[in-house]
């Protein structure tokens, strides 16, 4: 029974539960994919990406938006080297970016540990204390408080471990053994003081889904998504539930991969999935997810044809 609603849920098309409306907002004027995204004081911040195939088209420009304006505006290009996968977040009224990858697989100098902080009044970059590990391909991260954590990722094959950031003693710090398996290109984000990631990709797709206890750097197993596991989806909290968006399903290079579409949300407080909506242009991977106000948002990306996007959607 479990195996045929796994089935069921992969290959039918189910009704949302309460489904969303989505809300077309002014699309980013250079499309792309694999970009990191963070809000602050209101706005969103887009930077890196690549417009072009996985390999090509890598872009270090950086963008605002103003979601009561509804437009972007283009900022002075960033100071390091273009990229994808970044981490991008936002903490202590700074925001913070760095890491990802450029260049080759396998290539040391290609997995990037330059770590960065935007302050938004002077409108000025300053570099700080590099990570302190090579795994930054397909990490995720969480704020809480005044500190930052980076976990998961590749470098010439997978990691479980965590990286605590301290924003006022510029200083990283690496967080106990986890017990949440090793991968990369997983999905996570923080709601308040809570943290949660799952899916990705170590040898298999995965869809577990964990909690990271930043107080004894623990993690804990929740419930896992509904369906198979995807790679390259994106997350994002609003109010007390966790969006995941998007993703695909890898199947190798002799199958034919499994884009999703489907808008899930995560009940922090029941443990518990359920689908509400469909994505208006279908399945996307390498998105962007962010909140502003109680306000979800999502864009961007790749569809199954390859085709970068520059869209941007909103819901509530």
């Amino acid at each position: 029974m479990v195996l045929s609603g796994i089935i069921l849920f992969a290959c039918k098309p189910l009704e949302p539960e309460n489904p969303v409306t989505f809300t077309a907002c002014s699309p980013l004027p250079v499309g792309r994919a694999s970009a990191a995204s963070a809000v602050l004081d209101g706005k969103a911040y887009v930077l890196c990406g690549r417009t072009g195939v996985k390999t090509t088209g890598y872009l270090n420009d950086f963008w605002q938006y103003d979601p009561q304006a509804d437009t972007w505006t283009e900022l002075a290009r960033l100071p390091f080297k273009a990229r994808v996968k970044a981490v991008a977040v936002s903490c202590n009224g700074k925001l913070y970016a760095g890491l990802g990858f450029n260049g080759r697989v396998y290539v040391d100098s290609c997995y990037l540990r330059d770590w960065w902080c935007y302050d938004p009044v002077a409108e000025t970059w300053e570099r700080k204390a590099d990570y302190p590990v090579s795994w930054t391909d397909g990490t995720i991260s969480f704020v809480v408080g005044k500190c930052i954590y980076v976990s998961l990722g590749f470098f010439g094959g997978f990691s479980s471990d965590t990286y605590k950031y301290d924003t006022e003693t510029n200083e990283w710090t690496k967080c106990k053994s986890g017990t949440i398996n090793a991968r990369m290109a997983s999905t996570g984000c923080s709601a308040g003081n809570r943290c949660f990631a799952g899916t990705g990709f170590d040898v298999c797709n995965l869809n577990d889904w964990w909690e990271f206890v930043p107080e004894t750097e623990e993690w804990h197993k929740k419930s896992s998504l509904p369906g198979r596991g995807r790679v390259f989806a994106t997350s994002t909290a609003v109010n007390n539930c966790i969006y995941v968006i998007g993703g695909r399903f890898f199947g190798g290079t002799e199958t034919r991969e499994e884009f999703y579409d489907g808008l899930l949300e995560y009940d922090i407080n029941s443990d518990a999935w359920r689908l509400r909506g469909y994505l208006p242009k279908g399945g996307r991977e390498n998105a962007i997810g962010f909140t502003i106000n109680g306000k979800g948002y999502f864009g961007l990306g790749a569809d199954k044809n390859g085709n970068v996007l520059n869209d941007l959607y909103s819901w509530e």
